[in-house]
């Protein structure tokens, strides 16, 4: 939450319609499964139990449902705003900016030797 990752979702959501068509579509999905009760009042466990197929599809490439492609966009987004947040870019990443490099060191890698 801190890095803002919810955020970043309303706005790249709120300013495309393709994915504000996905977003109700997949969030109407989620309710339908949620056996009587919207999604969010799930346990934590329940909640899992629904995400984690599509999770694994997601993980395999394998994106043609519309749930599965729902928790594709909101996995990507969610990484998306996250390390473009000051907490992921440069906290956990430790980006340190526009610097310039004296020099370009090769690579060190042996099976990269001598491929320029």
């Amino acid at each position: 939450m801190a890095a803002g990752a919810p955020e970043y979702i309303d706005y790249v959501v709120h300013n495309n319609a393709e994915h504000q068509k996905l977003m109700r579509e997949g969030l109407a999905w989620l309710d339908q499964q949620a056996g009587g009760k919207r999604f969010v009042e799930l346990s934590g466990e329940q909640q899992i139990e629904i995400l984690t197929p599509l999770s694994d599809a997601a993980d395999r490439g394998q994106v043609t449902s519309l749930p599965e492609r729902f928790f594709r966009m909101i996995k990507s987004m969610t990484a998306d705003g996250y390390y473009t947040s000051q907490i992921g870019l440069v906290q956990e990443l430790g980006y340190k900016g526009n610097t310039a490099l004296a020099s370009f060191p090769g690579c060190n890698h042996p099976e990269h030797a001598g491929v320029e």
